[in-house]
Order: C-alpha cells, then sequence, then structure tokens
C-alpha cells in the first residue's frame, strides 16, 4: 500500500500536500495525524504539520500477492431479478433490520435495470 508523508503550517495544509503527491482525492485515503503544528515563544522554535497518508485498497482490488488466474470466471451469470432471488433479497434485508430492532416492511417493486430488483423499505420511521 503506498503512502507519503507531508509538513505544512497546518494540519490542513499537510493533508492537500499529500493529496497532491498522491494524486487523489480525499475519500482515497487514510490520514495519520503525526504532529500537529505548534508556534514556537516569540516566533521560535515552532513545528510543522506533520501527516501520513496511506491509499485505501480499491473495492474488489486483489491483493499484490494473489493472481486473477486463482479465481476463474462463473461461465453462467445468475440473474438477479428471479423471483426466488428478489424474495431472497427481501427477506435478507428483512432479517437485517430486525437485528437491528427496525420494524418495517420491504416491498419488491420492478427495477428499470434489466436483471436488477428495487426494494422500498418502509415503517412508521422511514
Amino acid at each position: 500500500m503506498r503512502s507519503v508523508e507531508c509538513e505544512g503550517e497546518s494540519i490542513d495544509e499537510a493533508i492537500a500536500k499529500a493529496l497532491g503527491t498522491l494524486q487523489v482525492e480525499r475519500d482515497r485515503v487514510e490520514i495519520e495525524i503525526l504532529a500537529d503544528a505548534a508556534r514556537g515563544l516569540w516566533g521560535f522554535g515552532g513545528r510543522r504539520a506533520r501527516v501520513r497518508a496511506r491509499l485505501r485498497p480499491r473495492v474488489g482490488a486483489l491483493p499484490d500477492d494473489v493472481s486473477r488466474e486463482a479465481f476463474p470466471a462463473a461461465t453462467e451469470e445468475a440473474p438477479v431479478s428471479t423471483p426466488s432471488g428478489a424474495t431472497r433479497a427481501r427477506a435478507l434485508v428483512e432479517e437485517i433490520l430486525g437485528h437491528l430492532g427496525v420494524s418495517c416492511t420491504v416491498a419488491i417493486h420492478e427495477a428499470t435495470e434489466p436483471g436488477s430488483v428495487l426494494l422500498a423499505v418502509s415503517g412508521e420511521e422511514t
């Protein structure tokens, strides 16, 4: 995982420098504050802010030591919008919300994209 350490007059400036060095947006990195900026007595002996910015792994990205050949491609894609698939999806959402203590109903609606399903959650708090 790639990381850089940068300094600035403030933490925000140090973060901006790190993002510029990595050439990424803020949501793609984890920031660790190594030192906060401090002013010295009468302007002497101050210290600059220092941060370490570490790239977050991309969702679905494989680690460097794993090859794609280890995961063969599926030969046939299962449709998502089958009646049983939609029913299973609704049951899963209801189960998750039930564990969270949320009382609601989940309705299945036809989605505009082929192969997908739309679940509408409604209740007193939604």
